[in-house]
């Protein structure tokens, strides 16, 4: 069930089995058609009541029978022991579900947690608030919780409404749905990933589930080796490491030294099918930055081109430097006669003086807009797309169009 907490002079929405009200968000404490209260008095015009724990639900069951009873639980995760004696004493009182939701919750944390799924199956709802455990709540619902919460803006990290039903489509999502997923870390830019995949899943009947794992270096090998997952992208600050982890590797991946794919044992790097779109050969050729594209990309094209690197940091493009041996000089000598510029930096650098004829590929999804006046212009989206059609033929055997 789709479980929708209403805000102040909001309209009911459409598509949603429960509507919650709560004291916070909405004054109601009554509706012509199924709803939650939490945190307020229960009354018996309610489908469901959340009771706070460790209130009792005993005498509350008594007295209005006909009410369906919410046992949650709101605070810091601490451990698993404590969280198995937790929902022990919690489902002693015998409701009709559990709600735990945890202040924050680390992916790896939940992965340890997804036993009591199964073993308090259908009665189980289990999550961490917050836009990095959004994660947790897609994968809760997917392993077995009766319902999910949403919103129209995404109350306290909840998936908004909008989102899960025209991008993940959720209602599809089954036990045997394969789950896919981006790597992720706290400070990596955005995605557009499960914008597309989704609904491309949904359009072409294809089981899965594709979402964004926000996780911390210590977890990349319990997330990359366990058996929820079928496969991954990778995005820094992981690709480095994630090409150790892999025990095999595609040609590519071999070459970049890096890989921002993995699927049954083999990593891959598929961020250079965007180069095809350019011929290199003999070129004179500057790439802005030093993370894992452009790790990736001067590892594939040295020795085809005249190459160089720019980047802020001096120890950065020395340890660059005797990684790739391909020079490294500063941002702020930029040549301005080069034939191909490739932008992998997160910020909006200008770089002056460049001459209209240069080529430039931007891997940043908003481009800056500085690039739009050259001759030729590949965008971060499209770079998404080349790469993203190549991932997903590995995924699933055959090729998709972005």
């Amino acid at each position: 069930m789709i479980v929708y907490t209403l805000g102040e002079d909001e309209a009911l929405p459409d598509g949603v089995d429960l509507i919650e009200l709560r004291p916070d968000r909405n004054r109601q404490k009554h509706l012509d058609r199924p709803y939650l209260l939490t945190n307020q008095p229960p009354n018996e015009g309610a489908s469901y009541c959340d009771v706070p724990y460790p209130s009792p639900i005993f005498e509350l069951r008594k007295k209005l029978p006909l009410v369906k009873w919410v046992h949650s639980f709101h605070g810091p995760f601490e451990s698993v022991e404590k969280t198995k004696n937790l929902l022990e004493q919690m489902f002693q009182e015998d409701p009709d579900l559990v709600k735990c939701c945890f202040d924050s919750l680390k992916i790896t944390d939940f992965l340890d947690l997804i036993g009591f799924f199964e073993k308090y199956r259908g009665r189980l709802i289990l999550f961490g608030r917050g836009e990095r455990s959004q994660s947790t709540r897609l994968l809760s619902y997917f392993l077995g919780a009766p319902w999910i919460y949403t919103s129209k803006e995404g109350f306290h990290g909840q998936i908004p409404l909008d989102e899960l039903k025209n991008i993940y489509h959720i209602q599809r999502i089954r036990r045997d749905t394969k789950i896919f997923a981006l790597i992720k870390g706290e400070s990596s830019p955005p995605s557009i990933g499960y914008r597309l995949y989704n609904p491309l899943f949904f359009e072409k009947g294809i089981d899965a589930l594709y979402l964004n794992l926000v996780i911390e270096l210590r977890e990349l090998k319990q997330v990359m080796g366990h058996p929820l997952f079928s496969g991954f992208s990778i995005t820094m600050p992981f690709k480095n490491s994630a090409f150790e982890y892999a025990k095999n590797h595609d040609d590519n991946a071999l070459k970049c030294k890096t890989i921002n794919t993995y699927f049954e044992g083999v990593g891959y790097n598929t961020d250079v099918e965007v180069l095809k779109q350019l011929s290199f050969f003999g070129k004179k050729v500057g790439i802005l930055g030093g993370g894992g594209v452009s790790l990736a990309f001067a590892n594939s094209l040295k020795g085809s081109c005249e190459l160089k690197v720019f980047m802020r940091d001096p120890k950065k493009r020395g340890d660059f430097e005797l990684l790739t041996k391909v020079p490294c000089e500063s941002l702020e000598n930029i040549d301005a006669d080069l034939d191909i510029l490739i932008d992998t930096l997160p910020i909006q650098w200008d770089p002056k003086n460049l001459k209209e004829t240069t080529q430039v590929l931007d891997m940043k999804v908003d481009h800056n807009p500085a690039y739009s006046k050259q001759a030729t212009f590949i965008s971060g989206r499209e770079a998404f797309k080349a790469q993203g059609q190549k991932q997903l033929q590995i995924f699933f055997g055959y090729q998709f169009f972005l």
